[in-house]
């Protein structure tokens, strides 16, 4: 980020306004955010830093289920492309098989048409 110093001389006011606008709407969602606690600490009959270590906790149990959900889609996500390469392995296996066993019957059908064109 440019500095503001160097933008107003440059006159570059769109980016100026950009960031001025970005920093005013921080302020007002943290402002949101702390009125919030006070309420909910109120609510509760707990003091504000008492709700906000509430909160944090509640947001740590969030962001721990969130991982271990996570794990768990990951963990079944390779089970799954484990059982689809083992079954196109046991497919491609089966195919082979067949392929192998019609070979083999087409070689025994021209060896004993050769047998009878011989005699």
């Amino acid at each position: 980020m440019k500095s503001v110093i160097k933008r107003v001389l440059d006159g570059d006011w769109a980016s100026l306004q950009q960031d001025i606008d970005k920093m005013a709407a921080e302020k007002v969602h943290d402002r949101v955010d702390n009125k919030k606690v006070e309420i909910l600490a109120n609510i509760n009959g707990i003091s504000v830093d008492k709700q906000f270590e509430v909160m944090a906790l509640g947001e740590s149990e969030k962001s721990d289920k969130a991982e271990k959900e996570a794990k768990e889609k990951a963990k079944k996500k390779k089970a799954d492309a484990a059982e689809k390469a083992e079954k196109e392995a046991k497919e491609k296996a089966e195919k082979k098989k067949a392929d192998a066993a019609e070979k083999a019957k087409k070689e025994a059908k021209e060896k004993a048409d050769a047998k009878k064109g011989k005699k």
